[in-house]
């Protein structure tokens, strides 16, 4: 954002995973920064009453249709769709933690019930009060009673984890919505300011007075308009003291903006060079102590700018808080010909000699220095001034790329790590998908993790997070490029188009595919069905069918490529949803994908298919290796058994030597393992083993083996313990 923290600001500490290692983030508040040459000011928007209709549409394409206008209740029941788009990924990893809780207890459908419950009102909660809404309006006590069964710090993290996320995605598309209204309300506004100015008679230099003054004081009301004067603003903050006329602002010999006064200056050489901008030079190294704030010639000290906590300040000040000088950041060293400053110029001549004692007042008091790790405001500014120049500096290398895109394509070939996602891809863009769509697609089809592969006879690492697919060459992720997945998509649809993304086979299986996953969808739908919606005769295409798994599966997915049994399926499927919209009970649990999902995916299944060819000869690249990212990723998720992260960590702060800290692993993982598809994980007295595999290997295509010794060194290096 091209900004500084203020010495002595409070951050909050988060812990972001969006990258290949979790670490702390701090952030602060807009107010507690300053801005530099080219800083951003983050947007922060207001619902109001005209951004109504825009948001309730944003939301409407988001999350589906809703019964309600009021802003309030839309909110409100378009959080409830969020949570239940998300819901079952969220409970199972509840399931695992629920130990030493009063949730431990409960049967699953209860579980169920009292997280759903839960999140669904913590969300509400954070969307209304963010959009300016008072949530008592709406949520009462009884809303939040299940609380108290969150009794454990890891179940409420992950309730409180689910809302963030959950709430974050939302105030999104709200964010979206009210940046659409704004767009549309600016250019209504140059439309008519177009239609004004055309209409308005040209006024020429020679006309009487009095349209002069006419045209005169309209130019001085648009400047109005416009909250400023006609004279640019420079960029520095406005001198706190009283004017003295020597401002430019009101009088003395002052006659605008820009300083005529040149009798004062001295006749001597300059003393030093021009300084250079922040970004083309080297910023100086700060002080090694503070500066005082000095008082002007002839008068009192009227409370200059100086730095809000100085590093030489007592332990407490004797002044109350309070909006005074010490409020305002110093933004730059203080200049100028004026002796009348309460702040000296700066002399490059002058200033002190390598390992000499800065100087300081001569009624300083000795006061004692508190050392703190947050860099002081030139610390930061020449951090800043540092990034801005090295990104300047390597914008030719970025162009040419570390990694082509040649490269990428290659990668991209290779899928997720998920079972048949080649084959998900190909039929998403075989229906040509807005782009957008397309990189929401991608983003939940590769989810997180990573894998190696070997093109053109180099390694190359890849680690999937919500950013994007971070590649590099080597057998680690970090610090390589980034491909958002907005870009991926846009080159995916050209590789698909240029025969380079997928075999034939594969191209020509993937509508099958499409069918078969659709049809074991609505299988598990009816098999979710509680008595009431067996009683009531729902689904009956479907429920005809219903039988033993696969045999029942193959039939749906027959039954759905005849478009008329599809169309009369995705009927029922519409009036099941509207049912369980009015009676959740009607399903046992919570369905992975909500009925009105299920009804879009079966009607996208009459658009248009694009008839991809691959190119001859061609195949996709293939996992090679396991990367270090991905084996980081395992050891920080701790032993498997419950609180095992916290117990690790615990341990290896108190201090312990090797051998100690080698054993007490040993005895915390203990023996066993676990995976899922195209992972495997297996630990025992003698290490850990990972295994990966993918659709393209046959068995396992690189298996690791770590000993714990390497494993403890692993653990201690990672900067976690």
């Amino acid at each position: 954002m091209r900004r500084w923290v203020k010495a002595g600001s409070k951050g909050i500490a988060l812990i972001n995973k969006d990258g290949i290692r979790p670490r702390l983030t701090y952030v602060f508040d807009v107010a507690d920064t300053r801005p530099v040459r080219g800083a951003r000011m983050p947007y922060l928007w207001e619902l109001k009453d005209e951004h109504h209709a825009a948001v309730l549409d944003t939301l409407v394409k988001r999350y589906g249709e809703m019964e309600s206008q009021d802003i309030g209740q839309a909110l409100m029941e378009q959080a409830k769709h969020a949570v239940e788009e998300v819901y079952p990924e969220l409970l199972a990893d509840l399931a695992y933690d629920t130990q030493g809780s009063l949730l431990e207890e409960l049967d699953d459908l209860n579980l169920e019930v009292r997280f759903r419950n839960l999140l669904t009102a913590s969300v509400q909660y954070t969307i209304l009060t963010r959009c300016g809404l008072n949530a008592a309006d709406y949520l009462d006590d009884e809303d939040f009673d299940g609380i108290s069964e969150f009794s454990t710090p890891a179940v409420l993290h992950h309730l409180g984890s689910a809302a963030s996320e959950v709430s974050m995605n939302m105030l999104l598309e709200v964010k979206k919505g009210i940046r659409q209204a704004e767009k549309e309300k600016a250019q209504n506004r140059q439309k008519n300011r177009e239609k004004t100015l055309a209409k308005e008679p040209v006024i020429g230099y020679t006309k009487g007075k009095e349209e002069f003054s006419t045209l005169k004081y309209e130019s001085e009301e648009r400047s109005i308009e416009n909250g400023r004067t006609g004279i640019q603003e420079d960029g520095r903050l406005p001198d706190s003291r009283p004017d003295d006329g020597r401002g430019g602002r009101d009088g003395g010999n002052a006659a605008g903006q820009v300083r005529t006064d040149a009798a004062d200056l001295s006749p001597r050489t300059a003393q030093g060079t021009v300084h250079l901008d922040a970004s083309d030079r080297a910023a100086g190294s700060p002080p090694a102590g503070d500066r005082p704030a000095g008082t002007g010639a002839g008068r009192p000290d009227r409370g200059g700018l100086k730095e809000t906590e100085p590093r030489g300040r007592s332990d407490e000040s004797p002044r109350p808080d309070g909006m005074g000088a010490g409020g305002q950041q110093l933004h730059r060293t203080g200049g100028g010909n004026g002796t009348e400053r309460d702040r000296l110029q700066v002399n490059q001549e002058n200033q002190q000699a390598a390992g000499e004692q800065p100087a300081v007042s001569a009624s300083a008091k000795p006061a004692f220095t508190q050392f703190s790790l947050f860099p002081t405001v030139e610390q930061q500014i020449e951090t800043i001034a540092h990034v801005q120049k090295t990104e300047q500096e390597l914008r030719p290398a970025a162009a040419a790329g570390k990694v082509t895109d040649a490269v990428i394509g290659r990668a991209l070939t290779s899928g997720s790590n998920e079972r048949n996602s080649i084959l998900r891809i190909v039929a998403l863009f075989q229906k040509d998908p807005p782009e957008e769509l397309a990189a929401d697609f991608l983003q939940k089809e590769y989810r997180t993790g990573g894998k190696g592969l070997n093109i053109a006879g180099h390694e190359y690492s890849l680690w999937f997070s919500q950013s994007g697919i971070h590649i590099a060459p080597g057998r680690s992720a970090g610090g390589g490029s980034l491909v958002t997945w907005k870009q991926a998509a846009a080159q995916i649809s050209q590789l698909l188009k240029d025969g380079q993304f997928a075999s034939q086979d594969n191209i020509d299986a993937a509508r099958d595919n499409e069918f078969r996953e659709l049809s074991e969808k609505l299988w598990y739908l009816r098999q979710n069905f509680s008595d009431e919606a067996r009683e009531k005769g729902l689904l009956p295409t479907i429920d005809a069918l219903y039988g033993g798994f696969p045999d029942s599966t193959e039939k749906i997915a027959a039954l759905l490529k005849d478009p008329s049994e599809r169309a009369k399926i995705a009927q029922e499927v519409t009036q099941l949803a509207s049912a369980h919209q009015r009676n959740p009970e009607l399903l046992r649990f919570r369905q992975q994908i909500p009925p009105h999902d299920l009804y879009t995916r079966l009607t996208d299944m009459d658009k248009p298919v694009t008839a991809f060819q691959a190119a001859a000869g061609f195949s996709p690249a293939r996992g090679a290796f396991v990367t270090e990212d991905e084996i980081t990723r395992q050891l920080t998720g701790g032993s498997g058994v419950s609180e095992g992260k916290f117990r690790i960590y615990s341990y290896f702060m108190q201090g312990h030597d090797a051998a100690e800290c080698i054993a007490f692993l040993k005895n915390e993982y203990g023996i066993g393992g676990h995976g899922y598809i195209g992972f495997d994980e297996w630990h025992d007295g003698k290490g850990i083993k990972l295994s990966r595999a993918d659709d393209f290997s046959e068995g396992n295509y690189d298996t690791v083996m770590l000993n714990w010794k390497q494993i403890h060194k692993r653990i201690a290096g990672l900067g976690l313990v």
